[in-house]
C-alpha cells in the first residue's frame, strides 16, 4: 500500500523545469539500469537481471531535468527487465539515435509482449489501465509518461505478441523543455 500511495503522489508532482542540465544519454541510462540493478537485488529473493545492451554513442547528451528523465527511463528499462526475467533467452536493448535535435531512444525486450487488443489501454499511460504482472502498482508507464511529458518529450509503445515490446521515448537534445 505504502507503495501505491507513493507512486500516486510522485504521478501528481510538478516537475521543476527552471533549471535543466546536460549529461550524456548512456550515463543517464546506466543510472537508470543501476537503479533497477539494485531494486531487484533488494527484493526478499534476489532475481536475476536478464543481459542488457546499450547502443549509443557516448558523446550524445541531453539538456533536461535529468532526475524526471532518469526516473522515466528506469521505470521502462524495469518493465522491460521484468518482461524478460525467467526467460532463459531473456534480453533488454536499449538503443538511442539522433536526428537533426531529435533524440530517440528504443527500450526493447523479447518477452511476451502484448496482445493488440491491449496495446491501445497500455497506450492510453492511465494508472492501473495496464497492469499484468504481480507486484506492480500499475503506475510505472503513467509515471514514465509524465515524466516525459513535463520536460517535452513523448512515449509510445509497439508490441508483438510473443515477440517483445518496445517503448519509443523521443526527447529534444537541446533544451528538451517545451
Amino acid at each position: 500500500v505504502s507503495q501505491v500511495v507513493e507512486d500516486s503522489r510522485e504521478l501528481s508532482l510538478d516537475i521543476d523545469c527552471s533549471n535543466p542540465r546536460t549529461d550524456t544519454v548512456v550515463a543517464l541510462l546506466k543510472e537508470a539500469l543501476a537503479q533497477v540493478k539494485a531494486e531487484l537485488d533488494s527484493l526478499p529473493q534476489p532475481v536475476a537481471m536478464p543481459p542488457v545492451g546499450l547502443d549509443c554513442l557516448a558523446s550524445l547528451t541531453v539538456t533536461a531535468p535529468l532526475l524526471p528523465l532518469v526516473r522515466a527511463f528506469r521505470n521502462l528499462l524495469k518493465n522491460a527487465v521484468e518482461a524478460c526475467v525467467g526467460r532463459e533467452d531473456g534480453h533488454v536493448q536499449a538503443v538511442v539515435t539522433q536526428r537533426g535535435n531529435v533524440i530517440t531512444v528504443l527500450i526493447q525486450d523479447n518477452g511476451p509482449g502484448i496482445p493488440p487488443d491491449e496495446l491501445k489501454a497500455y497506450n492510453s499511460f492511465r494508472p492501473h489501465c495496464a497492469t499484468r504482472k504481480s507486484g506492480g502498482t500499475g503506475f510505472g508507464l503513467a509515471i514514465a509518461n509524465a515524466k516525459l511529458r513535463a520536460i517535452g518529450g513523448s512515449l509510445a509503445l509497439e508490441s508483438e505478441e510473443g515477440k517483445g515490446t518496445t517503448a519509443i521515448v523521443k526527447l529534444m537534445r537541446n533544451g528538451g523543455v517545451k
